[in-house]
C-alpha cells in the first residue's frame, strides 16, 4: 500500500480549494473593515462660511479626505427629463432596451432575454450647498461606484412590439422572438440631498471635492449618510468573515480526518511489512528444518497445508483461527482472501514460529 493514493490527491486538491477560497474571503473581510474605518475616519464638515478658510489654511489648500453633506444645485441651466420636462437635475440618463424571447435549446423552453440598444447620459456641473453662503462643486461623480444609487427613475415606458403572422412564423423558427421596447429615463434632481466624501480642495477661487489620492479612502456620492455607508461596509465584511469562518473550520476538520486516516494506513503499511519480515523468516527455518532433516518437507503430514499439501502450516488466519495453510499458498490466495477451511474472510494473518 502506498500513502500517496487517488483519493489523497483528490482530497488535498479539495483541501487546498478550501483553504484558498478561506483566504479570499479573509481578504474581502478586511478591505471592507479597512474601508469602513477609512470611512469613520473622514471628517464630517459643515457647510458654511468658515469652510472655505478652513481648507485655504490647510497644507497645500488640501483636506485630503472629509465628508460633507448638502443639497445639489447648479448655477447655470439644469437638465430637463424629455418625457417629462418640469422634472429639472443636473445628470441624465435615457436608456432603451429591446425585450424578447429566446429558444433554449438544452431546456427546450423560452426565456425573456433583456438587451440594452442605446444608452444616452448628459450631466451639468453641480455643487453642493445648504445656504447661497457656501458651496461646494462636485468633481467627476461618476468616478464614485455609489454614485448610480442616487439617480433615481423618472419615466419608465415600455412599447409592446406588434408582430404580424409570418413574423411569428419567422421567430418561431430562428429562436427568438421580439416583444416590446422599454424606455427608462434617471435623473439627479436638483434639491437631491447627497453625502459626498473625498478630498476637499481650494482651487480656481473655488472649493472643490474630488476623489482623494490613492490610499485614503473610496470616492463617495450617495443619497446615504455615512454612518449607513459605514454600515454597508461592516455588513459585506461581517457576510464575508461568515463564509471565511466556515470554509476555515471546514478545512481543519478534513485535515483531521485525512490525518487520522493516512496514520491508520501507515500503522497498516507497518504491521504488513512487521508480517512480510516474519514470514521470511519462517521460510527461512523452514528451509533449515528441511536441510537438517536431509530431505524435503513430508506431504500427507497432519501438519502439511491444506492447499499444496507439501508444506508445513505455517500461519493462523484470523477472524476464524485456523492453522491450515503455509505462507506460500496464503500469499497465492485470490482477494478478498477467504479461510479453505470455513470460507470465512481472513481480516489478518500472523506466522507461527516452530521450535
Amino acid at each position: 500500500l502506498q500513502l500517496v493514493d487517488e483519493r489523497f490527491i483528490i482530497e488535498s486538491t479539495l483541501l487546498a480549494l478550501g483553504s484558498s477560497l478561506s483566504a479570499i474571503f479573509y481578504y474581502l473581510q478586511h478591505k471592507y473593515n479597512a474601508k469602513a474605518d477609512q470611512l469613520e475616519d473622514a471628517v464630517m464638515l459643515d457647510l458654511d462660511s468658515n469652510l472655505r478658510s478652513m481648507v485655504r489654511d490647510a497644507p497645500h489648500g488640501i483636506i485630503p479626505y472629509a465628508a460633507i453633506n448638502g443639497h445639489v444645485r447648479c448655477d447655470g441651466n439644469p437638465l430637463s427629463c424629455d418625457s417629462l420636462p418640469e422634472i429639472k437635475g443636473v445628470f441624465w440618463e435615457k436608456t432603451t432596451a429591446e425585450h424578447k424571447d429566446v429558444w433554449a435549446k438544452y431546456s427546450n423552453t423560452w426565456h425573456s432575454v433583456n438587451h440594452t440598444v442605446s444608452s444616452l447620459s448628459k450631466r451639468t456641473p453641480f455643487f453642493l450647498s445648504k445656504d447661497s453662503k457656501s458651496k461646494v462643486e462636485v468633481i467627476d461623480p461618476e468616478k464614485s461606484a455609489w454614485f448610480s444609487d442616487s439617480v433615481e427613475v423618472v419615466h419608465d415606458s415600455y412599447t409592446p412590439q406588434s408582430q404580424s403572422v409570418v413574423d411569428s412564423i419567422v421567430g418561431f423558427v430562428s429562436g427568438e422572438r421580439l416583444k416590446g421596447f422599454s424606455t427608462t429615463e434617471k435623473m439627479l434632481r436638483l434639491g437631491s440631498k447627497l453625502c459626498v466624501i473625498g478630498e476637499i480642495v481650494f482651487e480656481d477661487n473655488t472649493l472643490k471635492i474630488r476623489q482623494p489620492a490613492v490610499g485614503y479612502g473610496e470616492y463617495i456620492v450617495s443619497k446615504f449618510s455615512q454612518s449607513e455607508i459605514v454600515s454597508s461596509f461592516r455588513s459585506k465584511g461581517k457576510f464575508w468573515k461568515g463564509f471565511s469562518i466556515i470554509i476555515g473550520a471546514s478545512s481543519v476538520v478534513a485535515i483531521y480526518f485525512i490525518v487520522r486516516r493516512l496514520r491508520k494506513k501507515w500503522i497498516r503499511l507497518q504491521q504488513e511489512q512487521r508480517t512480510q519480515e516474519e514470514m521470511r523468516e519462517v521460510r527461512l527455518q523452514r528451509a533449515h528444518r528441511a536441510r537438517q532433516a536431509n530431505r524435503e518437507p513430508e506431504s500427507n503430514n497432519d501438519n502439511s497445508c491444506v492447499v499444496c499439501l507439501t508444506n508445513p502450516r505455517e500461519c493462523i488466519l484470523l477472524d476464524c483461527g485456523h492453522i491450515c495453510v503455509c505462507i506460500d499458498c496464503l500469499e497465492a490466495l485470490p482477494s478478498p482472501k477467504q479461510c479453505p477451511v470455513c470460507r470465512s474472510d481472513v481480516a489478518r494473518s500472523l506466522p507461527i514460529f516452530v521450535a
